[in-house]
């Protein structure tokens, strides 16, 4: 897809304030939030946000955050995504001996 200048600067400046707003929300600051682990929940909470709410790339999302790649990113918002898909699930008994 091609982004034109004026489309990515909106699109990084939401990004920005959802960054901003995530970090008070999970209760992170940005130094703990390049300290914590790439698939951190509260921090994939906040990858996700920015990937569904703007047009931001994961690359982008991965730099800002602290996951390594954009490939870490995709995993860890499709994993949270699919936890949250089977949520209504109920687990099964364990066996019993």
């Amino acid at each position: 897809m091609h982004r034109t200048p004026e489309r990515r600067s909106r699109g990084e400046s939401l990004a920005r304030e959802l960054l901003e707003t995530g970090l008070k929300k999970e209760g992170l600051t940005r130094r703990e939030l390049t300290r914590s682990r790439a698939r951190d929940p509260r921090k994939v909470a906040i990858a996700r946000e920015i990937w569904k709410q703007t047009t931001v790339s994961q690359a982008w999302i991965a730099k800002e955050l602290g996951m390594r790649t954009a490939a870490s990113v995709s995993l860890c918002i499709h994993r949270k995504d699919k936890m949250q898909e089977n949520a209504h699930l109920t687990p099964l008994p364990a066996w019993e001996n």
